[in-house]
């Protein structure tokens, strides 16, 4: 297996897996179970939410640090418009890291994100501001073939950074259908430090 370690900036690279803290949360996602639906409560894997607009609505507030997110295998939603999922905060060094993974709920081809429309600086998912301690994991990505300048499935970083972001994990992920044309720096994923902020202790494995 392929393991990338990423250091920006002049911190030292420790990078570890956290234990799951005694109050974390699991929050099931599904787009072919028959009991879905986004006014469940999301903690039931036989009552998952539905749509991927509800993880971004939750997320820092029923979501939060060390809580799972599980996307079920078999799944794929449409994600459309410009950068789907902005995203300024995450874990903690205490409570540990938000995860969303697709490894462990249902069975059958990795639940995919399906990203289409856009134009110039797409990203599906931007972790940005000073988000840190996010692992997402053993899910697809696919672009779409239209993304543009300055796109990427995953981007962590750049504008609008506002503070150190670190432990920022991308783990067995499959991103795919890229794009591009005539322009430079599509990135399946791109990390880069903004603003004087570093980038720190990261993995990207798989």
């Amino acid at each position: 297996m392929k393991k990338t370690w990423l250091t920006l900036g002049a911190t030292l690279l420790l990078v570890g897996l956290y234990p799951k803290a005694a109050s974390a949360a699991d929050f099931y996602v599904s787009s072919i179970h028959p009991n879905r639906s986004d006014s469940h409560s999301g903690t039931s894997s036989s009552a998952p939410w539905a749509t991927g607009d509800k993880i971004k609505s939750a997320w820092g507030n029923t979501i939060q640090a060390g809580d799972t997110v599980h996307l079920e295998k078999g799944s794929s939603w449409n994600w459309s418009g410009n950068t789907f999922w902005l995203i300024t905060t995450g874990g903690n060094s205490s409570s540990g890291p938000i995860t969303i993974t697709g490894a462990d709920y249902g069975s059958g081809a990795k639940p995919a994100l399906l990203h289409t429309g856009g134009s110039q600086d797409d990203h599906t998912f931007h972790i940005t501001g000073s988000a840190s301690y996010i692992t997402l994991r053993d899910f697809l990505i696919d672009c779409g073939s239209q993304l543009g300048f300055g796109a990427s499935g995953i981007r962590v970083a750049h504008q609008p950074q506002t503070g150190d972001i670190s432990h920022v994990n991308i783990i067995n992920m499959t991103i795919q259908n890229i794009g591009g044309g005539t322009w430079k720096y599509n990135c399946c994923i791109y990390y880069s430090a903004h603003n004087g902020y570093s980038v720190s202790d990261c993995l990207i494995e798989g």
